[in-house]
């Protein structure tokens, strides 16, 4: 494992390994804890955001473990969030947002704490993922989201109740998309691999109110 001295110097190890087409986050994520594997991740999607923003086309990675990643894909988006991942990230990037401003709006109207937007964070990766059931997400955080995505609760609803790529077309479109950018695909896969639990593992005993927003049906 390579040692880094600090996250920047991490993190323009990843920059430069990207920028010459290899786009896997993993080997960069060896050794942190939940926390930095977090901030690493933050700090990879606002990187591929401003590129995504300006225009910057990257080369891509290819091959048999690209093939074997996007056939995973397909798994995960027809998951237990059924098509209500692909349809808001859908609506998100049809209201300009990103994901940090989803969450910051979701931490900022529900008065979060430093903790628990972490968990609002954790909690809406999943979410967008299809890790997320979306039986569990209760009406309150439904209708926040479609205050700021421009939809209303009963049509989350109903996505949530559709299936994924084989029966939304939604979904299917985000799958497409993510089978394009074949470095998000891995990068999405790094993640999963993460130690840190998903879906409806991240509850507490007993829940608190953020595990209810998001599985407390």
């Amino acid at each position: 494992m390579t040692e880094y001295r600090d996250m920047d110097e991490r993190f323009a190890a990843f920059t430069r390994s990207y920028e010459a087409g290899d786009g896997n986050p993993r080997p960069f994520m060896e050794g942190l804890d939940d926390r930095d594997r977090r901030k690493f991740r933050l700090m990879i999607e606002k990187y591929l955001e401003q590129d995504t923003a300006a225009g910057v086309e990257r080369p891509v990675a290819s091959g048999p473990e690209v093939s074997l990643l996007t056939d995973r894909m397909v798994d995960r988006l027809g998951g237990a969030g059924g098509a209500m991942s692909g349809e808001v990230v859908k609506l998100r990037n049809r209201q300009g947002l990103n994901r940090k401003d989803v969450v910051g709006k979701l931490s900022e109207e529900f008065e979060a704490s430093p903790e628990e937007s972490e968990k609002i964070d954790d909690y809406y990766h999943d979410l967008e993922f299809g890790n997320l059931p979306a039986r569990g997400i209760s009406d309150r955080l439904l209708d926040s989201l479609a205050g700021m995505l421009g939809t209303t609760r009963e049509a989350l609803r109903k996505a949530g109740q559709a299936l994924g790529p084989s029966g939304g077309p939604q979904a299917g479109a985000l799958y497409a998309r993510m089978a394009d950018d074949a470095e998000q695909v891995i990068y999405s896969k790094a993640l999963s691999d993460s130690p840190a639990p998903v879906g409806e593992s991240r509850r507490a005993d007993p829940p608190d109110r953020i595990d209810d927003l998001f599985t407390g049906g």
